[in-house]
């Protein structure tokens, strides 16, 4: 029987229709959807889909089953080698169709005065952009340490520390079954090691470590020095950046636009802008893209 669909979105005729890119936000219309809908919206379909953990989660249940679905994530607390792997095998169902930025959001790719400086709403120079971005950054420096030294914490506590009991014979009775738990060596392993990963010696530690590679060494930063370009909130920077003056976007009836849909234009427009200062992983995911829904 030949059926009919109805109700087809337009880019669904541009693409074939079954490629779709999974993004977080929860709204239509985020930030990390518009951007990628300015840079792949001829390629595939661009859906928000709520937090990183449900993007994720989607990613492991959906792609061996939906092989023309693609995740993308903010790197938020996974480490290099996670995401160096997930940028080697992507896109591959078999490894959960999932690519984790880089940089720790989306926005951190636009900390860059070079590249802001292109931008056809831009009137600032890239000197002052550069005391901008550093000083908007400063200010958050240590909150944003800190807060990734819990993040640390947080995931280092959820890995699996205990397996579950297999001998049926163990348990034949209540009291044998508590005095078997009590008894449990990987209780007493654990409770020391939580206590370890709390103590003030090691939340100190842990501090400096992260801001030592943020900021190359030192408490003040310094554009070019250290990581924090990659590490900080970027939402929070740039928002502050572009909304400190140096940018002015008019909508069509001439207002001057600030807060969200500032950052939301200039951001659009430079995803898609083919200048020397782009960078590189939004040129890579194109390709990337492309690749795999053109051989499709």
């Amino acid at each position: 029987m030949i059926q009919v669909r109805r109700g087809i979105r337009s880019e669904e005729v541009r693409t074939g229709g079954e490629h779709v890119l999974f993004v977080e936000g929860s709204e239509d219309g985020s930030l990390d959807q518009a951007a990628l809908r300015a840079l792949l919206s001829s390629t595939l379909r661009i859906e928000t889909m709520g937090p990183a953990y449900s993007v994720r989660s989607a990613a492991q249940a959906l792609a061996r089953h939906h092989p023309k679905y693609y995740f993308l994530i903010d790197r938020d607390h996974y480490d290099d080698e996670f995401v160096e792997r997930s940028w080697q095998n992507f896109p591959d169902p078999e490894t959960d169709n999932l690519l984790v930025w880089r940089r720790r959001e989306l926005e951190n790719y636009f900390l860059d005065p070079a590249f802001l400086a292109e931008s056809v709403y831009c009137e600032a120079e890239k000197p002052d952009l550069t005391t901008r971005l550093v000083a908007a950054a400063q200010k958050r420096l240590f909150l944003d340490v800190a807060n990734t030294v819990i993040s640390s914490i947080r995931e280092d506590q959820k890995r699996t520390w205990i397996e579950h009991f297999t001998n049926p014979r163990d348990f034949t009775s209540k009291g044998e079954a508590v005095d078997r738990l009590i008894t449990e060596k990987a209780f007493a392993e654990r409770s020391s090691e939580v206590s370890d990963m709390v103590s003030n010696d090691e939340i100190a530690g842990r501090f400096d470590h992260v801001l030592q590679t943020m900021t190359g060494g030192g408490d003040e930063l310094e554009y070019g020095t250290g990581r924090w370009v990659e590490m900080v909130r970027g939402k929070k920077v740039l928002a502050q950046l572009l909304n400190s003056g140096g940018f002015e976007v008019r909508d069509t009836s001439g207002q001057r636009l600030n807060g969200k849909e500032l950052t939301l234009e200039v951001v659009k427009e430079l995803a898609v802008k083919e200048v020397h200062s782009r960078p590189s992983d939004l040129t890579d995911l194109q390709q990337l893209i492309q690749g795999r829904v053109g051989a499709r």
